[in-house]
């Protein structure tokens, strides 16, 4: 009853100062002041809720944030301390980088994230949140996952006077992750990624491969069916929510070039 009284009162009022012309002048006064104040409440009870929104999402975002920025910290560390002598057995032409460290690498954190993607046909997902930013040669692939995997992945890079169309320029051998977690997959010699500054990495998900993915408006990768990659393939990408853009958790490692 004192929720709904001073409700049911305002709606008398404007009921009594449409229908009945009779009352006193200060009595119309009144019954227009409330009015005007009931007015008043809604607008800022919208506003109340519109700002709650807001903080809502900028929390969620700024949350995913720093686990990224941990993670990528976590990362290097352990990077630079396990991967000196990974290359020993490559080719003679990748014999000289052996003794070096990575020294770039592109995509987000290989970390568990919110939700997962469960596709159930061939799906390509391109990262257009993080293009290459310099030369590189792309040697190591992480992944978090929820179930065995099986990926390609390629790179892409923008046609042309064109906003929305991409030609697959590069494509690795088939790689598998054998069970759910945060996975290692490392590429072959003649499998290394050569991406040019700008380049799109993609990757291509087999039926039930479940990937880990926020969607807070930290990454943009929009997806397209298709079945197998193919070098000079050209295709539209879909345009995604930047409120809602999503970033999965994989991540190529590899020397500047």
């Amino acid at each position: 009853m004192k929720v709904w009284f001073p409700i049911s009162l305002v709606a008398l009022a404007g009921a009594v100062l449409v229908s009945c012309k009779s009352y006193p002048p200060e009595t119309q006064e009144l019954l227009s002041q409330l009015s005007l104040q009931e007015s008043q409440i809604l607008r800022q009870q919208a506003e109340l809720n519109n700002a709650k929104i807001e903080t809502t999402y900028f929390q969620e975002k700024n949350e995913v944030l720093n686990h990224e920025k941990n993670a990528n910290q976590e990362t290097l560390v352990a990077v630079c301390s396990s991967v000196r002598n990974v290359f020993l057995d490559m080719e003679q032409t990748l014999q000289k980088k052996s003794g070096e460290l990575y020294d770039c690498f592109i995509g987000n954190s290989p970390v568990q994230r919110q939700k997962i993607l469960e596709n159930n046909e061939s799906l390509l997902l391109v990262d257009l949140h993080n293009p290459a930013t310099t030369d590189m040669m792309l040697m190591e692939a992480q992944l978090y996952c929820h179930s065995p995997a099986t990926v390609n992945f390629c790179l892409l890079r923008q046609v042309p006077d064109s906003l929305n169309t991409y030609e697959i320029v590069a494509i690795s051998e088939e790689l598998t992750a054998p069970e759910p977690g945060k996975q290692l997959l490392r590429f072959s010699g003649r499998s290394a990624l050569l991406a040019k500054k700008g380049d799109f990495v993609g990757v291509l998900l087999a039926p039930g491969t479940q990937l880990s993915y926020d969607d807070a408006g930290t990454g943009m990768t929009p997806s397209v069916a298709m079945s197998a990659l193919q070098r000079k393939t050209k295709l539209q990408l879909p345009a995604e929510d930047l409120r809602k853009g999503r970033a999965f958790s994989w991540q190529l490692w590899g020397f500047r070039r």
